[in-house]
């Protein structure tokens, strides 16, 4: 619950785990989900920066 509440910016894997089912998510496997993960963190990053 706290992660939910809290105002930083959250960057979340659709891992579908312990009961838990993500619709809408892509067929992609884990070492992909990061690398796209990676690449919105470096997005998010420069946004941040530049204002």
């Amino acid at each position: 619950v706290a992660v939910a509440q809290s105002k930083a910016h959250k960057i979340l894997l659709p891992i579908s785990k312990c009961n838990v089912s993500v619709v809408g998510r892509q067929d992609l496997n884990l070492t992909e989900m990061i690398d796209l993960a990676l690449s919105e963190i470096a997005t998010f990053l420069d946004n941040q920066r530049q204002g």
